[in-house]
């Protein structure tokens, strides 16, 4: 059974007439006789009586032709759904993602809408510890966030992809003495004074900092807004620091006043990769998928 032979014992049940239905459908005489009479063979009944007078359903062809005219009304329907997306159904898609990769983020959320001009989404910007409370809750559909590979260790029920690796590095005013160098010490930053997103990610790499070089950070402030950083360091106040993806992606539109500067290479330190946390959910694997490849697009880094 397929559709063109309903479409076939659907007309013939108004137009009575082989020839008729073949004039109608663009087909042969010929044509309309095998499909009926093969779709016959298959039920193992007769849908029509032939005489001279026309062709006349049967009383199970009269059941099988009101059948056939909701399967095609239906194959319609589906034809109407996927020619005209922007009436689909809304999908909404929760996204939490860390500070300093809105822009990427965004602008990978503009192509995907493209593609899928149904969806809606809602980004959630949290710190490192906020997010994976969220993540272990299951609060969001996709996620962005930078950790080591020990994010494995922590039985998140999403998949878990990593987007780059990464490295810390610190964002200067251009006219502070530390731009002068293309790789920073721990010894040279830690004279200086610091904004400090909140962050224990963050916070756990300067108490680093300050173990290895057995001095107190001096915190000009600690803020959950990334603008209050950019403002004190083009003021040339402080100096901060983040993952190098965060700070470039950050800081991208104030490179004419800050700059963005490695430290020195450190085998104990771990890497602070970017991650991108997708659900299981595989009614959305198609979509993760895309988002994924449009945030490495985009993503800038060192």
């Amino acid at each position: 059974m397929n559709f063109e032979q309903l479409q076939i014992i659907t007309t013939l049940s108004q137009e009575k007439s082989f020839s008729k239905t073949a004039n109608k459908l663009h087909i042969t005489t010929s044509a309309v006789s095998q499909a009926v009479s093969s779709l016959e063979k298959e039920l193992g009944i007769n849908i029509f009586t032939r005489s001279k007078q026309g062709s006349f359903p049967t009383t199970k062809g009269q059941y099988i032709i009101k059948n056939a005219h909701i399967i095609l009304e239906k194959q319609l329907d589906i034809y109407d759904y996927v020619s005209n997306r922007i009436n689909f159904p809304k999908i909404k898609l929760i996204i939490g993602c860390i500070p300093g990769v809105n822009y990427p983020l965004i602008k990978s959320l503009q192509v995907l809408q493209n593609e899928f001009p149904f969806i809606e989404t809602l980004i959630i910007e949290q710190n490192t510890q906020e997010l994976l409370k969220s993540l272990q809750q299951q609060k969001f559909d996709f996620a962005l966030i930078a950790f080591t590979d020990n994010i494995k260790n922590h039985n998140l029920s999403y998949k878990l992809t990593k987007i780059t690796n990464g490295s810390f590095c610190f964002a200067v005013n251009r006219n502070s003495p530390l731009s002068t160098y293309n790789i920073l010490t721990y010894d040279k930053i830690i004279e200086y004074p610091l904004a400090i997103y909140q962050d224990n990610f963050i916070l756990n790499h300067l108490s680093y900092i300050e173990g290895k070089t057995h001095k107190s950070a001096h915190i000009l402030f600690k803020t959950n807004t990334l603008n209050s950083i950019m403002n004190t360091i083009q003021q040339n106040m402080a100096i901060s620091f983040g993952p190098d993806y965060t700070m470039i992606n950050d800081f991208s539109e104030k490179l004419s006043d800050i700059k963005i500067i490695p430290v020195e290479e450190d085998p104990e330190t771990f890497s602070p990769s970017l991650w991108f946390v997708q659900t299981k959910n595989k009614s959305l694997t198609e979509i993760g998928t895309l988002l994924y490849t449009f945030i490495k697009q985009n993503i800038k880094h060192n």
